[in-house]
């Protein structure tokens, strides 16, 4: 008999033939993008750095989640297990509202820091956290 979990999907088997790196991001993606949603969804609704800091700084203590602002950034670490974290940026938009970029930091299969684009799927340059 066969379980759930042993049963072939278009989706396990694009990851299969996928190069290793690729295949890490194929299985983390979708958590990335869906954790990247929920935090959209509160950063959305403030048009301030401090006012965002002052309202959830302490929630997100309670559950684990690092914040540290900066000037013109706040960052959302999250440390997942030993080795895997995720880094999330909030930044004011063009129209004043705070938005959740769509790069996330993280470690990659071999250990290396590095940012992915959400939208894309695709590293983005790392001197992007340099840029602002």
């Amino acid at each position: 008999m066969t379980g759930k979990d042993d049963r072939q999907t278009p989706d396990n088997i694009a990851a299969e033939i996928l190069p290793l790196d690729k295949r890490c991001i194929c299985e983390t993606l979708p958590k990335m993008r869906e954790r990247r949603a929920f935090f959209a969804a509160i950063a959305g609704e403030y048009a301030s750095i401090d006012a965002f800091v002052r309202d959830n700084g302490h929630w997100l203590d309670m559950v684990g989640i690092e914040l540290t602002a900066s000037k013109n950034r706040l960052t959302l670490y999250l440390q997942l297990d030993f080795s895997e974290y995720e880094a999330y940026f909030i930044e004011s938009d063009t129209d004043g509202r705070l938005v959740v970029s769509n790069l996330v930091g993280f470690q990659d299969w071999t250990c290396a820091n590095r940012l992915l684009n959400l939208d894309t799927g695709e590293y983005a340059h790392e001197g992007w956290q340099n840029d602002k």
